[in-house]
Parts: C-alpha cells; structure tokens; sequence
C-alpha cells in the first residue's frame, strides 16, 4: 500500500503556524506528518526550531488521524529508558499514530556543541542497535533487565506500554553501507 508522507521543516515557525500546517496535511490526505529532531537548524544556529517529541505531543492531541515521527531522532542525545517512555507517552496520547523514527546521529557538530561525544561511525550504529533492544525489551516486557556494552538496565519498568501491539513501526533512518548492513540485522529480530 503506497503511502505518502507530508515533511514539515519547522525551523523559525511558532506552534500555531506548524499546527496549520499539520492540520493541512491531515486535510489534504497526507498518512503522515514529520519533523526533523535537532537541536538547531543546520544552515542557522542562531534561527530557533521546537524540540521534535514536544513538538508531536501536542500534535497528538490536535490532529485526529495522521500518523507522527521524527525523522528521525538522534540516539546520542537521549538515554533509550527515557527515549522509550517519550515514545510510548506520545503513542498513547495519539491513540496508536506513532512511527519511531530514530537513527545514529551523524551532525557532529551539533553533538560537540551541546557537550555530546561523537564517537566514530560503527560505534555509532552498535549504539544504536543497543538502543532499540532496550527500548523494544521496555515496550514488551513488565521488567527490563539489560547488560550491553553502553546501556545497562536492572529490573527497569516502563508504563504505560505503547498503545499498538507490540509497538510503534521502528523507522531506522541514515545512509551509508554500515547503517544498510545494520538494518537488515535488526530487522530480523523483530
């Protein structure tokens, strides 16, 4: 099934004026809505852009039907624990119009400026296959115990659960042979 999504790039934009255009697009017939998730703009770090998760629970609560992502979100930035609550808060206040779009993070300089390390690219993309183990485990199950190589969690508990069962799509976003290798890895576990 064919579907087609409506990007917003919302650097400079106050809420009312994206909230417009997301109701456009839900009006227009557009499946989903997205917004890129950095810190700043690329071309402009002195023009302002609202924080991608806060950005879709409200639009969670002020569309009705069009599905939602950050496209995609930089595992550097957030800890998979609170990573996986965001996501399934902003599930459950969409009633199940969630897409988790996350990726491995590529704009260094972003991470340096905000105190981020930026370790090398295939440590990267292993962090990031540790990040959506943990965050399926935490969706999935009552208790999360993990012991990997960068995240460790102990009888961890993350409620509510997703709204869709089992849980959102996972989008995995970024280019480059080691990210395609490592998608086609991952897929085969969920």
């Amino acid at each position: 099934m064919r579907q087609i999504g409506f990007n917003i790039d919302h650097g400079g934009l106050q809420y009312g004026d994206v909230l417009a255009l997301s109701r456009l697009g839900e009006e227009l017939g557009f499946d989903s809505l997205s917004f890129y998730d950095h810190l700043y703009l690329l071309d402009s770090e002195d023009q302002f852009c609202l924080e991608a998760w806060s950005l879709l629970s409200a639009l969670a609560l002020n569309t009705k039907k069009v599905k939602l992502l950050s496209l995609v979100t930089n595992d550097l930035f957030l800890h998979p624990g609170i990573l996986a609550k965001i996501a399934a808060t902003v599930d459950n206040l969409s009633r199940g119009r969630l897409i988790f779009g996350i990726g491995a993070g590529w704009y260094k300089k972003e991470a340096i400026d905000f105190g981020y390390s930026f370790p090398d690219a295939k440590t990267r993309i292993e962090m990031l296959g540790e990040s959506i183990q943990v965050i399926s485990k935490l969706w999935a199950k009552d208790k999360t115990t993990f012991k990997g190589r960068y995240y460790t969690l102990e009888k961890a508990e993350s409620l509510p659960k997703p709204f869709q069962k089992p849980h959102p799509p996972i989008l995995i976003g970024g280019k480059g042979r080691k990210l395609l290798h490592f998608g086609s890895k991952i897929r085969r576990h969920f």
